[in-house]
């Protein structure tokens, strides 16, 4: 299914290059809310699949906040920086399962209580293709969190205008709630909500290593948003910087 990726090992190289991989992980970490939420829906024990989720982030989330049995999938792993990354958060290298494997031609040994990922479905061509992946990972009583950006807004022109490369590989047309929600309904999911985060802050890859006026820029940028939110709410397409999904079989 390679003709549905947007994106090659290459740019993930790339992109991992302009950010600091190793990071003590605190509890109010990104998306600590959603993630926190999924586990009280699962009895708070149970396992636990991120997918696409190198350098594992979440997967150290999931194992020392939540006290899942974790397994991270992902097509190319760095295992010395997985393993940095446990070791500085307190885990053992085997508190986490990997497993390098393309999502789409791998078939789950186990199903799982929770299946997650987080930025993965918006590099690919085909949503319908990319969700079913998910899918094949869960069991009957799972719970499914998705999170991707979105750029159909005010974040998307700052793409355009300074990272058209990062950009090029996302899916712009996925970013729609209604496209998503309805796909999810033909793949027989129930209990779906797909709606926008309530985060203004909008953002460059690795924006700390770029310009001083460029940086000025993204902080007036922000500033002006949050004014605006304020304004008129900021779970919309405008100004909200993400789409969550979550949910069920039954």
């Amino acid at each position: 299914m390679n003709e549905f990726k947007l994106s090659t090992k290459t740019d993930w190289i790339r992109h991992w290059s302009k950010h600091d991989l190793i990071r003590v992980i605190p509890e109010d970490f990104s998306w600590h809310e959603n993630l926190k939420e999924a586990a009280e829906k699962i009895g708070g024990i149970g396992s636990a699949i991120e997918l696409g989720g190198v350098p594992g982030d979440f997967s150290v989330y999931l194992r020392k906040f939540c006290g899942l049995d974790v397994t991270l999938l992902d097509y190319i792993i760095d295992h010395d920086v997985v393993e940095n990354l446990f070791n500085v958060n307190g885990l053992q290298y085997t508190d986490v399962k990997l497993i390098e494997a393309d999502i789409f031609t791998y078939e789950p040994e186990k199903l799982y209580d929770f299946v997650c990922s987080i930025g993965l479905i918006e590099h690919f061509s085909d949503i319908k293709s990319i969700l079913s992946c998910h899918l094949k990972f869960m069991n009957t009583n799972g719970v499914l969190l998705i999170t991707l950006p979105n750029f159909r807004g005010i974040n998307g022109w700052l793409q355009y205008l300074f990272d058209p490369e990062n950009l090029a590989i996302h899916n712009l047309k996925v970013m729609d709630i209604r496209l998503l929600k309805a796909a999810l309904t033909e793949l027989g999911m129930k209990y779906i909500e797909v709606q926008y985060y309530p985060s203004t802050q909008v953002w460059l890859e690795g924006l700390r290593y770029r310009g001083l006026f460029l940086r000025i820029l993204i902080r007036l940028v922000n500033e002006i948003v949050i004014i605006l939110a304020k304004v008129f709410g900021k779970q919309n397409r405008w100004f909200s910087n993400s789409i969550v999904i979550t949910a069920k079989w039954q």
